[in-house]
């Protein structure tokens, strides 16, 4: 695992997986939810100014975060299916969107410096 490339790895069922939203994770994404990243970060956000804001997040949009995080390689071929079989190996439903909310931000946080490392200003440290 490499959180530095935006990779979060976890165990299921015995079973290690890596959540990378790379940019085709991240394009399936958007499809899969029907919404661009910025929508999907803004509906899956806390609000700092009213923290009782619900968050208006299903299990289904949690399944295809989870779908999506997961098919990052050319040879990854796991269904809503599946996705959901390793969301039931987890402790709790809600840790999978825990996994995927880590992965969405250390993905978006690695093309932030990449963006930031072409324009020749220094990397912020994330540790």
């Amino acid at each position: 695992m490499n959180q530095h490339k935006g990779e979060t790895q976890f165990t299921s069922n015995g079973q290690d997986y890596i959540l990378k939203f790379n940019m085709n994770a991240l394009c399936e994404l958007e499809d899969g939810l029907g919404l661009s990243i910025h929508k999907i970060l803004e509906k899956f956000s806390t609000d700092v100014d009213n923290p009782e804001k619900d968050i208006d997040i299903s299990l289904t949009d949690i399944r295809t975060m989870m779908r999506c995080g997961l098919n990052h390689s050319a040879d990854s071929s796991i269904d809503d299916k599946k996705a959901g079989e390793i969301i039931d190996g987890l402790d709790i439903v809600y840790d999978a969107l825990d996994l995927v909310g880590k992965a969405l931000i250390a993905a978006l946080a690695q093309e932030d410096a990449d963006a930031k490392k072409k324009q020749g200003e220094p990397e912020a440290n994330l540790a």
